[in-house]
């Protein structure tokens, strides 16, 4: 059994040590620019200079209450899933302010029906790379399972506001900021196809906890080894990767936890155990004997478990060892 658990850490700690990553097979990454910029609209001016996309970017003061309104759209969004847009701003304190502040996408025509929309103080947390900063920053935003109120085939109306400035401290310091690149891609599907390559070793060591039924004296201890070590591993993966794990293999994993649990707790508690020889005649010579021939066996057929657990536990730290590798 030690053996056993020293081949487990040591996959652990392999999974642990490793940031993991794959390539999508068969799913092409597609986007689909929904706002190029290149004409001004509400309060926005064109900025011929700072752009990343097209001839020009939308460039805003923010000195006072400015509601920016795009109703000249009209776009079918419902095959991608995560909006996306170039945001610059003259001082990163700007995604701090104590304003009121939303871009909002909706297939009313009009503002605040029909809707999804994401507030300022969202904008820090989307930035990619983690950290706002002067000069142009990419905004990522999935909409894959929060554009319910929107009718995603229809988009014809976009609006970026920032209000509840003037007459505050801000409204002295005149904030820029400009808009570029607004779009939707497929960027969630593409890294769930990614994140499911990348599961497969932990899945594995999900399937092989063996669990059939409940647990037992015989399989006790490899059904925990191997969800212990399941477990670590799926915690070990980001928040893209364990969505991609399929639901039934996940609920093989908790079930086999539950099990565990309930078992330790028949222990804990002696009374809650069905008795295995009252009644059945057998003098306490015998049943000693029947038990100790139960607990050989018992031993082989436990030897057996941890031996299999132990060759996939192997087998899945080398297949993400190479992952790694190959990504490096």
């Amino acid at each position: 059994m030690k053996k056993t658990l020293a081949i487990l850490l040591t996959a652990l700690m392999l999974i642990s040590c490793m940031t993991i990553f794959a390539s999508a097979e068969g799913v092409e990454p597609r986007e689909l620019i929904i706002l190029d910029c290149d004409t001004a609209f509400g309060s926005f001016e064109l900025d011929t200079e700072e752009k990343t996309q097209g001839e020009a970017s939308c460039s805003c003061v923010l000195n006072a209450d400015r509601v920016n309104e795009c109703k000249d759209v009209s776009a079918d969004i419902s095959d991608y899933d995560t909006l996306e847009f170039d945001l610059w701003v003259s001082d990163p304190e700007f995604f701090n302010l104590p304003c009121q502040g939303q871009f909002e996408l909706t297939s009313s025509g009009k503002c605040d029906t029909e809707e999804w929309a994401q507030t300022l103080q969202n904008f820090a947390g989307a930035v990619e790379g983690g950290e706002p900063k002067q000069g142009w920053n990419h905004l990522v935003f999935s909409y894959k399972d929060g554009a319910a109120g929107l009718n995603t085939s229809a988009l014809n109306y976009i609006r970026f506001y920032i209000v509840q400035v003037s007459g505050t401290e801000h409204a002295e310091k005149a904030y820029t900021y400009k808009l570029d690149n607004v779009k939707v891609t497929n960027r969630y599907e593409v890294e769930i196809a990614a994140a499911a390559e990348v599961v497969k070793p932990v899945v594995d060591l999900i399937k092989a906890i063996g669990l059939d039924g409940d647990v037992t004296a015989a399989n006790y201890e490899s059904v925990k080894a191997a969800a212990e070590a399941a477990r670590a591993a799926y915690k070990e993966l980001n928040d893209v990767q364990q969505s991609a794990i399929e639901s039934a293999d996940y609920k093989l994993l908790t079930t086999a936890e539950r099990a565990i649990k309930a078992y330790e707790k028949a222990l804990e508690n002696p009374e809650t155990k069905a008795p295995e020889t009252q009644g059945s005649g057998e003098t306490s010579a015998e049943v000693k004997e029947t038990e100790e021939t139960k607990e050989n066996n018992d031993g082989s057929k436990t030897g057996l478990i941890i031996g299999i657990v132990a060759a996939v536990v192997v087998i899945a730290a080398i297949v993400v060892f190479l992952l790694a590798k190959k990504k490096k």
